[in-house]
């Protein structure tokens, strides 16, 4: 090692930054006019009766979830100025990647009859024929809806003489209808993908998450082509009820961890607190993290640690310090408080060290 002092270098882990959130945090009543949430450019607008807010609030699993819902009221929809929140960040240009969340809820609801639309585009749903109540009033749509309880990527395209765009589905491998083992509640997570120019098909990916949140391998709806839209222009979050199914916790963001926060935050990362030289080769480092959190000592020459070394033979300066070493001497495992000390001489560290999870030997 050549000299004091060691750099720390931390694992960056990603937390949720949505650019758009709306978790109907409100008292209750109608939906129309309220203006909380994250990122909006507007306040609510009801475009055809009222939706109203809902206690209590929908709930998955590990997700971040917070007060209350949106209820449908009969035939019913609002719509919310997304403002330039989704533009200014990039993520509707030309090759790039916007990411949603939201949970629907069909809970007693006859889902031969209910409807729950959620689009992201240039206007509001159709308030006028009963036949148009979940097309748009005009332009085009990307989004989430369902079919008789079954989850279905969606897009909304004007194709004939009227102003109305009309609604193209496509169906998941989920159902929420309550039957046959089925919920009746789903959280949907959907990534679009636009094209790389005015030209090119856009493409649309759906997932349905276990309450881990963990998205898997194999979508609930692979990608679909969708064909090219003006994206630029979609500065409108509208909603459509039919009967009263809920609607809640809706985000949008770059990554799938923007829309996907977890109840219990971010995990702990290990943070260097002090170095000690104790003697002229051993050195103590006092770490604070997560409770019980294991993690190992990377080594390098260099600060991008292409050469980066596992340290071992990591020791304990007495039995009554913070936190445990396993056997070997190369992972530490914080205590209930989430504080380890552990020991490490000059030979097995260079000059720059970091904490990662736990490397396994030999693999």
């Amino acid at each position: 090692m050549k000299g004091l002092p060691l750099l720390p270098l931390l694992l960056v882990q990603l937390n949720a930054n949505p650019i758009l959130e709306e978790s109907f945090a409100y008292d209750d009543g109608n939906v129309n006019g309220l203006d909380g949430g994250l990122g909006f450019g507007g306040a609510w607008s009801s475009t055809f009766r009222n939706p109203t807010v809902a206690a209590p609030d929908l709930t998955w699993g590990e997700l971040l979830t917070s007060g209350s819902s949106s209820r449908g009221g009969s035939w019913s929809g609002v719509v919310r100025s997304v403002g330039t929140s989704l533009s200014s960040a990039g993520l509707l240009d030309h090759g790039a990647t916007v990411w949603f969340s939201v949970i629907f809820d069909l809970e007693n609801q006859n889902t031969t009859n209910a409807d729950l639309n959620l689009s992201l585009g240039t206007s509001q749903f159709a308030g006028g024929v009963f036949a148009d109540r979940e097309n748009l009033a005009s332009g085009e749509g990307i989004g989430v809806t369902h079919s008789g309880g079954r989850i279905q990527g969606v897009y909304w395209q004007d194709n004939d003489s009227d102003t109305i765009s009309e609604r193209v589905e496509n169906n998941s491998s989920t159902t929420i209808n309550g039957r046959n083992g089925n919920l009746t509640r789903a959280l949907i997570v959907g990534r679009i993908d636009w094209g790389a120019d005015e030209t090119a098909d856009e493409t649309l990916t759906l997932y349905t998450p276990g309450e881990d949140l963990v998205l898997g391998d194999t979508p609930a709806m692979a990608a679909w082509n969708i064909p090219a839209m003006d994206q630029s222009a979609f500065t409108q979050l509208a909603l459509q009820y039919k009967d009263t199914p809920r609607i809640d916790e809706i985000r949008f963001g770059a990554t799938s961890a923007d829309v996907l926060p977890t109840a219990a935050g971010p995990p702990v990362e290990p943070l260097i607190t002090s170095i000690t030289k104790i003697d002229a080769t051993t050195y103590e480092l006092t770490v604070t993290a997560g409770v019980s959190a294991s993690f190992s000592v990377l080594s390098s020459e260099t600060l991008d640690f292409s050469s980066g070394i596992l340290v071992g033979e990591l020791t304990q300066g007495d039995p009554a310090d913070p936190g445990t070493i396993n056997p070997a001497g190369e992972v530490i495992t914080t205590d209930e408080n989430g504080a380890a000390t552990f020991r490490m001489t000059s030979e097995s560290a260079r000059n720059f060290i970091r904490l990662e999870p736990p490397i396994l030997v030999g693999l």
